[in-house]
């Protein structure tokens, strides 16, 4: 493996190859060390070195391939005062506090397969492999609305920190952009979820787990409304040279984000 291809969490610290080694120097605070307090006088400082995958397309921020380089980085420093010093500055401004509550109108939900009888429990990162399909169900917390995915995008749960945290968008406008993402048509009667699956993926770039966010986007309307930007993005065709432009929504259509982790 060329050492080219080896960087730490943030991809542009890259080493140095002699004969028989690679060296690779990096600051306390650089190249996105991220530092955890062990005890009083004891400080962690960790870091990643690992490889770049093929990505899944040309320039894709996904891959479906395997690493073959992923190796931790522990430094234990000794000694009370390193990486513990803070201040607080009084910036002489009154802090406030602004709570509040809502319900989310739609839910995004994952499954253990293809038959959506088992689901993932919330809060817990499902583990699968490169060769399985993620099963994710859109739904309505009103069962007599109907419900449209307007767009998926996925991001890494724990950021590089640098301009290589970005995310990743395979539906929009209700279509797919990833061409492994299947649409299941709604079933009668059942216009208040919307299924789809797509086969399993990770950034290429992450901090220090590769925990993927997965998040969408919904629309929420009135069943009996045909007009609704629901019924037009469900109703639409994907292949159309039209498909792209944002509906317009009526005063009734509610849009809903929701967000689950999966664990690659």
């Amino acid at each position: 493996m060329s050492v080219n291809k080896l960087h730490l969490l943030d991809p542009r610290c890259k080493g140095n190859d002699n004969d028989t080694h690679l060296i690779i120097q990096f600051a306390y605070d650089s190249c996105g060390t991220y530092i955890k307090k062990k005890s009083s006088d004891l400080t962690r400082f960790i870091n990643i070195l690992r490889d770049d995958p093929e990505p899944y397309k040309t320039s894709s921020l996904i891959t479906r391939a395997q690493r073959q380089v992923n190796m931790r980085i522990i430094c234990d420093v000794e000694g009370v005062g390193i990486a513990n010093v803070f201040i607080d500055p009084n910036t002489s401004v009154a802090s406030s506090t602004f709570k509040g509550k809502t319900i989310l109108e739609a839910n995004l939900e994952l499954y253990e397969d293809r038959t959506y009888s088992t689901l993932v429990p919330y809060g817990t990162a499902k583990e699968v492999m490169f060769s399985e399909r993620l099963f994710f169900a859109a739904r309505a917390r009103d069962s007599s609305k109907e419900i449209a995915i307007e767009s998926c995008r996925a991001t890494s749960k724990y950021k590089t920190c640098s301009k290589f945290d970005k995310k990743y968008e395979f539906i929009s406008n209700g279509c797919p952009i990833d061409d492994t993402v299947r649409l299941t048509p709604n079933s009668v009667g059942s216009l208040d979820q919307k299924r789809f699956s797509i086969k399993t993926f990770t950034m290429i770039n992450y901090g220090v787990d590769d925990t993927v966010w997965v998040m969408c986007s919904f629309l929420t309307c009135d069943q009996s409304n045909t007009q609704s930007a629901c019924n037009s993005i469900n109703s639409q065709d994907c292949g159309s040279p039209t498909v792209g432009k944002r509906r317009k929504r009526s005063a009734t259509d509610v849009v809903t984000q929701a967000f689950m982790e999966v664990q690659i």
